[in-house]
């Protein structure tokens, strides 16, 4: 059995599109009966590159005076 208690409390800090997408990740996940190792890999990927994508979209905004 996967524990993904820390990749849900990781998720609460997503945007409600990307907690959306995790779930449908998890799920995937749990479908596969992939290893714990192998979830952790796959949802720490994920996570950076929601995070990635989050710093990405901040640095468009254009700085007032």
């Amino acid at each position: 059995m996967i524990d993904f208690r820390r990749h849900d409390t990781t998720a609460k800090n997503l945007t409600h599109p990307a907690q959306q997408a995790y779930r449908v990740k998890k799920a995937a996940l749990i479908k596969a009966g992939v290893s714990q190792d192998e979830a952790d890999t796959a949802l720490n990927a994920f996570f950076w590159q929601c995070f990635e994508d989050d710093d990405e979209d901040e640095g468009d905004e254009t700085p007032t005076a």
